[in-house]
């Protein structure tokens, strides 16, 4: 069990960039990589940020779980969420 609050890893513009760049083109493929490299969340800076002024974005990389999100497949609403 993790103590205290978590902290994710803030990458910097230019690797930010290479990830967008990554995942314009291949999203499953990025968010996976992303993940490996540095957990489950990750904040990313957009490239035209600057120190003075970051522009952050938080970021789940969860591919499993985009994957589950775009899946066609619909069978996994239960009973409980049906409408």
């Amino acid at each position: 069990m993790i103590e205290g609050p978590l902290t994710p890893p803030r990458l910097d513009r230019w690797t930010s960039f290479r990830f967008l760049l990554a995942f314009s083109k291949r999203p499953l493929l990025a968010m996976r990589r992303l993940h490996d490299a540095y957990g489950p969340i990750v904040e990313l800076q957009y490239p035209h940020s600057s120190q003075k002024w970051p522009q952050i974005l938080g970021y789940v990389a969860d591919a499993e779980l985009y994957r589950t999100i775009f899946s066609r497949d619909r069978r996994l609403a239960t009973d409980e969420f049906q409408l």
